[in-house]
């Protein structure tokens, strides 16, 4: 078997929690019976299934959580054993996390890192969520200890804004996200530093 606990969030279908290997090491045909404790959970193949002599069929096992689905923690146990064989049963014991996962932000950047007084620079981060990215907008920190707050646009999961320093000196930045069921993120503070263009 290959089933790991994961979180799940909810509204979500088929979220992959593994497979499990259906093993015939004998010399005929085996039927394998599987059922499982679980309303959420799915296998495929399910219920009766045919597998070939001295082969391996793999059936997986997946989750579907519905919008209002309770947050929390889910365990679940399937079950399997051949027709031929009834009484001796395998069991797989697990679990899986209904949670509300907030956005995943990477790759954050100011490009250039070095931008002229009067130049654009360009504030970006990759932000994926599953339920979806509603918002997301940057707070920034000028030399002066002025904060000024932008929104980002996306183009596919690159979310970013162009802006146009008016003064040299070390600009701190903070870029913030949240998703469709009100989870937020937000990344660590990053800097860029001004230039100026005059000599």
């Amino acid at each position: 078997q290959d089933i790991v606990p994961i979180n799940v969030e909810p509204g979500l279908m088929s979220v992959s929690l593994g497979t499990v290997y259906l093993n015939n090491t004998g010399n005929v045909q085996q039927e394998f019976f599987s059922l499982d404790n679980s309303s959420l959970v799915q296998r495929i193949p399910s219920d009766l299934t045919n597998v070939s002599k001295q082969s391996t069929l793999n059936m997986s096992v997946s989750v579907t959580t519905s919008e209002d689905e309770i947050p929390g923690f889910y365990s679940y146990r399937i079950t399997i054993y051949t027709t031929e064989n009834s009484t001796d049963k395998r069991y797989i014991l697990t679990n899986f996390t209904v949670a509300n996962v907030p956005p995943t932000m990477r790759d954050i950047a100011a490009v250039p890192q070095t931008p002229e007084t009067n130049g654009n620079v360009m504030l970006k981060a990759n932000i994926t969520d599953l339920q979806g990215v509603s918002f997301s907008s940057v707070n920034i920190t000028l030399p002066n200890s002025s904060i000024i707050e932008l929104s980002l646009t996306s183009i596919g999961d690159i979310y970013s804004v162009n802006y146009t320093p008016r003064i040299s000196g070390l600009y701190n930045y903070t870029i913030f996200s949240n998703d469709t069921k009100s989870q937020s993120n937000y990344t660590n503070t990053s800097s860029f530093t001004v230039v100026s263009t005059t000599a």
